[in-house]
């Protein structure tokens, strides 16, 4: 086990970690790298994010739409719309945290950055 466990590292342990808070939500951010592979005849390197999104208010806050830019080597990539993964979540003094993560491949391993706008 202990060899398996280190050639799945990458896999297992955090690239980085950010935080920011605006407007009393706090966002953790979290990097994986995930190896390269093949695709369409281009090496792509796969990254998995995960987000932690904190209401820190005693207001309650409902995540109504998203945008996403990911600049890597002179090429930007955008996604928008509604919500998170189907839903919209709703950040109350209750139930205050929601957190969900998807991959994103790039032509290079390291060099790129995201930015995310919550709405």
């Amino acid at each position: 086990m202990p060899n398996y466990l280190a050639s799945q590292r990458s896999w297992l342990s955090p690239q980085e970690v950010y935080k920011e808070t605006t407007d009393g939500i706090q966002v953790t951010v979290t990097t994986f790298y995930l190896g390269a592979n093949v695709i369409g005849g281009q090496q792509k390197h796969c990254w998995r994010y995960v987000i932690r999104l904190e209401n820190l208010e005693k207001s309650t806050v409902v995540l109504r739409e998203r945008a996403m830019k990911v600049f890597s080597l002179n090429n930007m990539q955008q996604v928008s719309g509604h919500g998170v993964v189907g839903t919209n979540p709703r950040l109350s003094p209750q139930e205050p945290a929601f957190q969900f993560s998807s991959t994103v491949d790039l032509p290079q391993p390291k060099g790129a950055h995201m930015w995310f706008d919550f709405f």
